[in-house]
């Protein structure tokens, strides 16, 4: 099922019986009213905005802003996917995402130029650990993953296919839930911005945890430095992983 609209979409219980095709919801405006777990299929779900500079804000970050895409919690909860993307190939504007809890595999995507990312609250993912699993993905323009706050798996993979800009004190990226698993993978591409602390903060630290069961991959793209002269060089660096590249 597609539906793509530029006015607002509302959508109640969807159905009693979980479907197995791609589902697509796209609208500027979307009005989401249904059950915990109740948008399901076993395949992909997107929700996307219909024009791709629009904003989107996901979980405690969506407030109520005027013509902007609103993912708060309960719309989260409301959905149940083989993969949930949140965002389409192309979309140029920024998706702000606060306090957010995650039970299937997500896709964050604002790959078109000038997409942006801002982390503001933490990103906890609850999808069971799995071989080759990605719990929580963003797919980036390039510059730039702006993180103020963690991203917290229970076993499955962190992938940041984005230049990343340290907004906090101590970021931590961790895919161990707290050491209750063995981790998993942890990639940082570095965009075509590398990875960095924000202007005029000299004493952000970024803290990678990928247990003993990941391997961390930063920089393949662009590593570590000061954003091109935008920003600042990260204070510390410290990582945990069974392997390091």
């Amino acid at each position: 099922f597609s539906s793509r609209r530029r006015h607002t979409r509302y959508w109640r219980d969807w159905s009693s019986d979980v479907c197995s095709s791609d589902l697509t919801l796209q609208s500027d405006t979307i009005n989401i009213q249904s059950a915990a777990r109740s948008i399901a299929t076993t395949g992909m779900l997107t929700v996307a905005p219909a024009s791709a500079g629009r904003g989107i804000f996901v979980g405690t970050a969506a407030t109520g802003q005027q013509n902007t895409i609103q993912l708060p919690q309960s719309v989260i909860d409301a959905f149940s996917a083989g993969m949930l993307v949140i965002g389409a190939t192309g979309d140029t504007g920024t998706m702000t995402i606060g306090v957010t809890n995650l039970d299937d595999k997500t896709r964050f995507v604002a790959n078109g130029g000038g997409g942006k990312f801002m982390v503001n609250g933490t990103i906890t993912s609850t999808v069971a650990a799995g071989a080759g699993v990605v719990g929580v993905q963003f797919d980036g323009s390039g510059s730039t993953t702006v993180l103020s706050a963690d991203i917290v798996t229970s076993g499955t993979a962190i992938e940041i296919l984005d230049a990343v800009q340290v907004d906090a004190g101590t970021v931590t990226l961790n895919t161990t839930n707290g050491g209750a698993t063995a981790g998993a993978n942890i990639t940082i591409t570095g965009g075509t911005s590398g990875i960095f602390a924000t202007s005029g903060s000299t004493t952000n630290n970024l803290v990678v945890n990928a247990g003993t069961g990941g391997t961390a991959l930063l920089g393949s793209l662009r590593g570590f430095g000061n954003g091109g002269g935008t920003g600042e060089l990260v204070n510390n660096l410290t990582v945990s992983a069974a392997a390091n590249t």
